[in-house]
Order: C-alpha cells, then sequence, then structure tokens
C-alpha cells in the first residue's frame, strides 16, 4: 500500500511541478517573447533522458554505470523534466530513496527560481 501511495503523490507533485513549470515559460515568452528557456530545457530534458537509458543499459548489462552526480548535474542544469519521465517510462532510479531525495530537491529549486522570477516580473 505504501508504493502506490508514493507512485500517486510523486505523480501529483510532477503534474503541479509541471502546470508551473508551463505557466513560468508562458509569461516568459508572452512578457520576453523568447523561446530560449523552453529550448534549453527541452534539449537538457532529451540528453538527461538518453543518459538515463545508457544507465539502465548498463545496469542491465552489469558494466559499469553512469555516476549519479552527473544525472544530478544534468538535472540541476534544466533536464529534470526529462529525468523524470525516464525514472517513470524506465522504471530506473525510483527505488533509491537518496537519488530521489535530491532529485524533488532540484526540481523545487528549479520551481522556486521560476516563481522568483513571475513574481518579480509582476512587481516591476
Amino acid at each position: 500500500m505504501q508504493k502506490i501511495t508514493t507512485v500517486v503523490w510523486s505523480r501529483r507533485c510532477y503534474g503541479l511541478a509541471m502546470l508551473l513549470l508551463i505557466a513560468g515559460f508562458a509569461l516568459f515568452y508572452w512578457r520576453h517573447a523568447t523561446i530560449y528557456p523552453v529550448v534549453i530545457y527541452l534539449l537538457l530534458s532529451v540528453v538527461s533522458f538518453i543518459q538515463y537509458f545508457v544507465d539502465k543499459q548498463r545496469a542491465v548489462q552489469q558494466r559499469p554505470r553512469i555516476a549519479e552526480k552527473n544525472l544530478h548535474w544534468l538535472e540541476l542544469l534544466g533536464g529534470w523534466p526529462g529525468a523524470y519521465l525516464a525514472q517513470q517510462w524506465l522504471r530506473h532510479k525510483t527505488q533509491k530513496t537518496a537519488f530521489l531525495w535530491v532529485f524533488w530537491c532540484i526540481v523545487s529549486l528549479h520551481l522556486l527560481l521560476w516563481a522568483g522570477w513571475a513574481l518579480y516580473i509582476f512587481r516591476t
């Protein structure tokens, strides 16, 4: 029962995060007419997804793995949406509590930065 609750909570958090991210991108684009942040997030998400895929394949084949810190750096740079999709679709890195804790801290940091930026824009 605990696993189902965790999965539902995780999906709800991700849904909220994605809504906030989309709203932030829409606001950014509307206000400044630039698409660069969206492109950067998309590119880094693709790279992040590929890295998770490669790491999953290496795990299955019992070969040397991609360091977790490298996966976290990609998430921190903006690839966290792709990392989340990879975690869910590939069922990779979903059981390691310490890894997920760092991942959700990175997602929270991104959301806080976008929310802070949006508040700044509304006040100016």
